[in-house]
């Protein structure tokens, strides 16, 4: 029931193709840089499972 070494490289290479999308795509609507379009995707992930979340954890 393990995975495959092919399966864990296409599984992998699809996570980090959408994360680099993601990144492209916030870059160009902003006119930001890639690190700074990174950097801001993490912090709004992060608040927004904050805000679900609530304050205390």
């Amino acid at each position: 029931m393990f995975w495959t070494a092919d399966e864990i490289r296409s599984r992998l290479k699809h996570l980090m193709d959408d994360a680099f999308n993601r990144v492209y795509r916030l870059s160009t609507e902003r006119n930001l840089d890639m690190r700074t379009a990174a950097l801001w995707l993490g912090i709004s992930k992060v608040a927004a499972e904050k805000s679900v979340r609530g304050l205390f954890p």
